[in-house]
């Protein structure tokens, strides 16, 4: 969850403030003057948007997200607005503009506004008055020296303190005339910002507040050689690609589809060995599809009981984050020692009409994730296309969605590149995914692996107890200017650790190892 505001922003009023009236203060006031933009916090759906409406007439122009925040669905509220730029049911990504704030008396959009100002305000339920601290779900005095919400102008806590003393470990403190302390302020904002610019960052990623990279390497022990801030060589500007290293990105990622306890009766013994098989390619994100099961309820937030079997068989090195539709079905998991979560973003119904008949949709569960090395941030999609006896067209007409939506993602954050994988059935369909800049990585790897245990898709195909060998279902695609190092397709797996012959439609492992040069 991030501020709604521009993070110097300062905090006009705060929560649970008394009023003149004795009655506590629901939300935080930030005192930005009319017109500053105004983002959405949260990824979700817009609950309510309009004037009068919603949480009612005191609030003026407002707009509500419903969503999740650290794993809880919340009503996230911004208020007294000039200007409002979305709909009420629209679906709408963290950092979104919602619209321009005002609260300028006697103006449109006002409500009870006495000054400029946007009212925020976080409750448990659709309820006005339920409201809770909304400084935790940003991140400031939550105590989470790792979270980059934690930290703006004003921002408190023992976080604070931690991050001055960090700098100051590594050499970058001089902005301080005494402390560190506990209250994030310029002297922070401009020790962050020197101690940016000394990896090479420019730009955004050198704007004095720290994002993932920024903590992760404060967090390790200073090398000898950094006491002093190091005079960083000249660098060009970004390109669109939003590259903020020099250091190439390398991703082991894996697309491991594995059935649910509807098909196999053994779930748990299917779920260690898929958590094995993850272990032992040590991928740095993956993506599982068909983890249903009991309890379809992915509001819940916790995820099939399938796929819960994975999470605790993969131990704490995984992070799983769970599908926010129905189908329940489409997992993405990452390794926390090489990569950051930027944005999970709401998933992607991909319901579809041919020939004036609806196939069936399923959805595209995605996220923007940050490459820790090299500060690169990149698209991750996990899908399931289903033709819905259309013969292929169902499964194309589905890729256009999934494609539109992959890039209108990444062009959110500087045209980063996209890596999309998961049931696919047969790659000939996905001319979508051709057509929107990516390529079939099984196509232009560079190599296959020469384990026994593994063969490349060729290689697959000349397998005589494989004659169905065409319908592997499960296949990954990426951006033209990632490098595909290699692409393997294992023939099976359960939970003896064997490989029996592949049967048509089976779910294969796919591993593969792609990276973008500097």
């Amino acid at each position: 969850m991030a501020k709604p505001v521009p993070a110097s922003t300062p905090v006009s009023f705060a929560y649970k403030r008394l009023y003149k009236n004795g009655k506590p203060h629901k939300g935080v006031d930030f005192g930005a003057k009319k017109g500053t933009k105004v983002t959405a916090a949260i990824s979700g759906k817009v609950w309510y948007a309009g004037v009068g409406g919603g949480w009612g007439p005191a609030y003026g122009a407002h707009v509500i997200i419903k969503g999740s925040v650290h794993g809880k669905i919340r009503w996230v509220q911004v208020a007294h607005l000039s200007r409002i730029d979305v709909k009420t049911g629209q679906v709408v990504s963290i950092g979104k503009q919602l619209g321009l704030s005002g609260g300028v008396p006697g103006q449109w959009g006002a409500g009870n506004s006495t000054g400029a100002h946007v009212h925020f305000q976080v409750n448990k339920s659709s309820t006005w008055s339920d409201h809770v601290d909304p400084w935790p779900a940003i991140g400031a005095e939550s105590g989470d020296r790792m979270d980059p919400a934690a930290y703006f102008m004003g921002a408190t806590g023992v976080h604070v303190t931690w991050l001055g003393e960090r700098l100051v470990a590594h050499g970058f403190g001089k902005h301080y005339v005494k402390g560190p302390g506990p209250i994030f302020g310029k002297a922070d904002r401009d020790n962050v910002a020197d101690f940016q610019r000394a990896q090479g960052w420019r730009g955004k990623n050198a704007d004095g507040f720290p994002g993932p990279s920024t903590l992760i390497r404060l967090a390790a022990d200073p090398k000898p050689a950094e006491a002093s801030p190091p005079q960083p060589a000249p660098v060009k500007a970004p390109t669109a690609a939003a590259k903020t290293s020099s250091t190439p990105m390398v991703l082991r990622p894996l697309w491991y589809n594995i059935p649910g306890p509807d098909k196999l009766a053994k779930d748990s013994e299917r779920a260690l060995a898929g958590a094995a098989l993850v272990k032992t390619g040590s991928p740095s994100v993956f993506g599982m599809n068909e983890l249903i099961g009991p309890g379809k309820n992915s509001m819940t937030n916790t995820g099939s009981a399938f796929a819960r079997k994975i999470n605790a068989a993969l131990g704490a090195a995984y992070t799983m984050i769970v599908p926010t539709t129905a189908f329940n079905e489409n997992y993405l998991f990452y390794e926390k020692k090489t990569t950051a979560l930027v944005e999970k973003v709401p998933d992607k119904i991909l319901a579809a009409k041919v020939a004036g008949k609806a196939v069936p949709g399923r959805h595209l569960t995605l996220a923007v994730f940050e490459d820790i090395a090299s500060g690169t941030k990149f698209v991750f999609g996990n899908t399931h296309l289903v033709d819905g006896k259309q013969w292929g067209a169902g499964r194309a007409a589905q890729a256009v969605i999934a494609m539109t939506e992959l890039k209108r993602v990444s062009a959110l954050h500087g045209s980063c590149p996209i890596l999309v994988g998961g049931d696919m059935n047969r790659s000939d369909d996905l001319g979508a995914f051709i057509k929107g800049g990516l390529v079939n990585m099984r196509k232009v790897a560079k190599t296959g692996s020469a384990s026994s245990d593994f063969a490349t898709y060729t290689n697959i195909r000349k397998d005589k107890a494989s004659k169905n060998a065409d319908w592997i279902i499960d296949h990954g695609y990426c951006s033209k200017n990632m490098v595909v190092n290699a692409y393997t397709v294992a023939l099976g797996y359960d939970a003896t650790g064997t490989f029996p012959p592949l049967r048509p439609s089976d779910h294969v492992p796919i591993l593969f190892s792609v990276s973008l040069p500097a």
